[in-house]
């Protein structure tokens, strides 16, 4: 909000040969594809994003933002994305992540109504926290979720079999996109004192570099996120 750009809201799925289950039996497309698992679905979806973020890239246009992956009720994983980016760019981003997203399979049946779909998120709404927070509980431990709209089960029962799932299929849940490192937000925060000029370690730096380091250290160390990114770079 800061920075004045605007927050988009993706979900894409997979094409319905990756679909053990369709209309409560077993998916003859899924068959017919020699029954495509979990992981053969996930790949999928990483091949996608990627061709997605070439042509961004040859768009010359940055995004950030965090990315879930959740498993529909027969297995296969589904993708939430939040996007920020500038306004300018957002009908592109959009457009682009839609082609990708509809180049397999484009006609099959649901495909236009289920296989993307965007929102743009609506601050006077809410933080974009609130957007993903119910995506980030289901895939944790189902906290403040009192059932889940896919099965009978609870949420933190349902959270445990998502859990589960990621683990068996060696899914990675969450990911942040763009941003700055998180692992250097982590090993950051391990460090209690402030780094000192003179220290050998950093004799190599000048004054300047020296003291970037430094406010990137001690946003970490006192928690600010907004500060780190800025300090990073932004």
């Amino acid at each position: 909000q800061a920075n004045d750009h605007v927050g988009m809201f993706y979900t894409p799925t997979c094409p319905s040969r990756f679909h053990s289950v369709a209309s409560n039996k077993v998916n003859q497309k899924w068959l017919d594809a020699g029954c495509p698992t979990t992981q053969n679905a996930h790949d999928y979806m990483t091949s996608m994003f990627a061709d997605f973020r070439k042509a961004l890239d040859k768009a010359e246009i940055k995004v950030y933002g965090l990315r879930v992956v959740e498993p529909h009720a027969d297995g296969c994983p589904h993708w939430h994305l939040l996007f920020f980016m500038e306004k300018r760019h957002e009908s592109t981003v959009t457009s682009l992540f839609k082609k990708e997203a509809m180049k397999d399979s484009p006609n099959e049946k649901g495909a236009k109504k289920y296989r993307f779909t965007s929102e743009k998120i609506d601050w006077s709404k809410g933080s974009a926290v609130g957007y993903v927070a119910k995506y980030l509980s289901k895939n944790i431990d189902g906290k403040h979720i009192d059932s889940d709209r896919s099965t009978t089960l609870e949420g933190t029962e349902a959270a445990e079999r998502v859990v589960t799932w990621a683990r068996v299929n060696r899914i990675r849940q969450f990911q942040f996109i763009g941003g700055p490192s998180v692992t250097v937000w982590r090993e950051l925060r391990r460090i209690r004192q402030d780094l000192k000029e003179d220290d050998a370690v950093f004799n190599r730096l000048d004054e300047g570099e020296w003291l970037t380091l430094e406010n990137v250290r001690r946003a970490a160390d006192s928690s600010d996120w907004e500060a780190f990114c800025l300090a990073m770079g932004g």
